[in-house]
């Protein structure tokens, strides 16, 4: 089987992403299922493999109990025709963590869940009966015990509630962590269990660090065949009978909190699953795989792309959430290193929600770039689309206003370069206000949307894709002692030092402002 080693975009620890991708490059790994931690349990990330060996082989990787340990979270690998039999299909920890609202992963070809979705009726018929069966096979060694007890088989009673007390250990560790281990005994059964429930450790005394009292003695009596039958009385009988009453009582209380999860879920959004849509170029691919790794992206957008001798900026619309404008500017600048400073991006990211709430204003722009054949990268087949609106009549809101700030800020730097006696100061801070504004502005005339306050290189690229011609003030840029962009982004903030700025970088300052005032006039629609 072919698989397509993908980001895991919603998976944040990156120990556990780094060897999802290793056993996903080097095994025939089906899907993955993730669950986060919730109501102080663990999280449950579950992977189904193609046969059986590999998943046992998995299981017993050192990776799997350090994510329990020290990342709080259970791995658990079932194999493909395991998962598609009755018996796991109906168990409560398959129908909790392995339906398509949890899907992380999937391999290229295979269907969106190996189990197929059901509807209340299907789950209440599936779960009602596991509980019955496991309700009946508890009964059964009830009755055994209390015939073994009326007829006084001490030996055969101890017997039998060891073999309960491992049954209670099994169905225990099933519900918590969706397999049976196979410990070699009682003790290391329970020891196991207080993984998941520590509050069980007030059950049982400990003789040893790393042996309890009860299966202790249990042990014992069976290698001595359970000839002491007096020895260990009525009042172990009823340590035993209690402690098994208590492990019953969780195995209920288990399938009540999974129970109570199936049902909540059915209410949850889509879990992000990574579906391979590759780009061809090899700069967006790297983009692609570098932003799902590090950032809640949804969707991305390959909406326009400017080459400029051997440098290529590539426009990216990123459709998630935690896209900030800080965020936004920190990724950019990785990926600007990444490929060495031949490529530049020009990163754009809202979430869905804040896009619809906002067509109503910006339909115009974004349904220019939510196009299908410009879509580089989704996390799942199951994003909603968005409603446009129809007819859409677009309108440039409040415009006079901006363009108005704009203008103004612009002759009030004008004013103090011709009238302060070459007193500067706070002339940056001035500058770095009038390039904000006026690229705002501008994007809002030729597109109908107005963006965040972005970068200045970004706020300028978004100008250059609204109205190319834009490009021919980049001259006056390129002369400027330091990056241009960094230093309208330095001053936008005021700060208490004296201005060091030359008679000479005044003069640029001041080309550059007239030469962008005269866009205005189109801009105000004068």
């Amino acid at each position: 089987m072919n698989t397509t080693t993908l980001p895991f975009p919603t998976l944040e620890n990156e120990f556990l992403a780094a060897m999802l991708r290793q056993a996903i490059a080097q095994h025939p790994v089906c899907h993955v299922f993730h669950t986060p931690r919730a109501d102080q349990e663990v999280a449950q990330l579950t992977v189904e493999v193609a046969d059986k060996a590999i998943a046992d082989q998995l299981q017993q990787q050192p990776w799997v109990a350090k994510a329990l340990l020290h990342h709080q979270t259970n791995v658990c690998f079932f194999y493909t025709s395991q998962l598609q039999s009755p018996s796991y299909r109906a168990h409560p920890y398959v129908l909790c963590y392995c339906q398509p609202n949890a899907l992380l992963y999937r391999a290229e070809g295979l269907a969106a869940a190996p189990l197929p979705t059901l509807g209340r009726k299907g789950f209440k018929k599936k779960w009602d009966r596991f509980t019955e069966q496991l309700q009946h096979d508890h009964e059964l060694y009830q009755v055994q015990l209390q015939q073994l007890q009326a007829d006084g088989f001490s030996h055969s009673l101890l017997a039998t509630y060891e073999r309960l007390l491992i049954w209670n250990t099994e169905q225990l560790e099933r519900l918590h962590t969706g397999r049976r281990h196979g410990h070699p005994d009682l003790n290391s059964g329970i020891l196991q269990l207080f993984s998941y429930l520590p509050e069980l450790q007030r059950h049982f005394v400990a003789k040893s660090p790393k042996q309890l009292y009860l299966p202790y003695v249990l042990d014992q009596a069976r290698k001595c065949g359970f000839e002491q039958d007096m020895y260990y009385g009525e009042a172990l009988l009823e340590a035993i009978a209690m402690t098994e009453n208590t492990l019953f009582e969780h195995i209920t209380q288990r399938l009540s909190t999974l129970k109570r999860r199936a049902k909540k879920r059915w209410t949850e959004a889509q879990h992000p699953v990574a579906v391979a849509l590759p780009p061809n170029d090899p700069a967006v691919a790297m983009a692609i795989r570098f932003l799902s790794q590090l950032a809640e992206v949804e969707q991305a957008y390959l909406f326009h792309q400017l080459t400029c001798g051997a440098n290529t900026t590539y426009y990216l619309l990123l459709i998630g959430k935690g896209l900030g404008n800080e965020r936004l500017e920190s990724l950019t600048q990785s990926l600007h290193d990444r490929t060495e400073g031949k490529a530049d991006f020009m990163l754009l990211g809202h979430e869905r929600y804040w896009i619809q709430k906002n067509l109503y204003q910006y339909q115009q722009f974004f349904v220019e770039l939510v196009q299908e054949q410009q879509l580089v990268y989704s996390s799942s087949q199951y994003h909603p689309d968005f409603h446009w609106e129809l007819p859409h009549h677009p309108y440039h809101g409040d415009l006079h206003f901006y363009g108005k700030a704009t203008r103004d800020a612009g002759l009030q730097f004008a004013s103090i370069v011709q009238h302060n006696d070459r007193n500067y100061q706070g002339l940056k801070q001035l500058f770095a206000l009038f390039f904000l504004s006026l690229c705002r502005t501008l994007i809002f005339v030729s597109t109908f949307y107005l963006p965040h306050y972005l970068s200045s290189k970004a706020l300028w690229q978004l100008c250059v894709y609204a109205d190319p011609a834009l490009r021919k003030h980049e001259y006056l840029f390129a002369e400027f002692s330091t990056d241009f962009f960094s230093f309208a982004d330095q001053h936008r903030s005021a700060d208490h030092r004296l201005s060091r700025l030359t008679d000479e970088q005044v003069g640029l300052l001041q080309r550059i402002v007239e030469g962008l005032m005269a866009e205005l006039p189109k801009a105000e629609g004068d």
